[in-house]
């Protein structure tokens, strides 16, 4: 299958928007900027064919007087309703570990006390000369 060209099916999710939303001096100025082509999709069933939005469109024709006026708002809701269960499917992040916030008084006491172990048994050539 060939890639799709995103710029007549964007251009056609921006005029079914301004249309449906009365924006019509808006449409005239994108219609000027960019105008229809001949590879131009005027048809809302091809639109929602070409972005996999059959189903969606369907369920939002059975919404009825709260069905979303347009296929990019159709879109739009559904990639948050998949958004929103994915985030739902995601475990708890953990509640992190002493270890994973590094290490405690503890931990870092040991390391300390081991390296002073180490100092005074060398012998006071490590020692920095006291000025008495």
């Amino acid at each position: 299958m060939p890639p799709l060209n995103t710029g007549p099916i964007a251009d056609a999710l921006v005029r079914e928007f301004l249309t449906r939303h009365g924006l019509t001096s808006t449409l005239a100025a994108f219609d000027q900027e960019r105008p229809r082509g001949t590879d131009g999709i005027s048809s809302r069933t091809e639109l929602g064919k070409l972005l996999g939005l059959e189903r969606a469109l369907r369920k939002n024709k059975e919404r009825g007087d709260a069905a979303l006026k347009t296929c990019l708002e159709v879109a739009a809701d559904f990639l948050n309703q998949k958004a929103v269960a994915a985030r739902a499917a995601k475990p708890e992040e953990a509640a992190p570990t002493p270890s994973s916030q590094g290490p405690g008084p503890a931990e870092v006491a040991r390391p300390v006390a081991a390296v002073e172990k180490e100092i005074l048994a060398t012998g006071p050539s490590l020692v920095a000369p006291s000025h008495t």
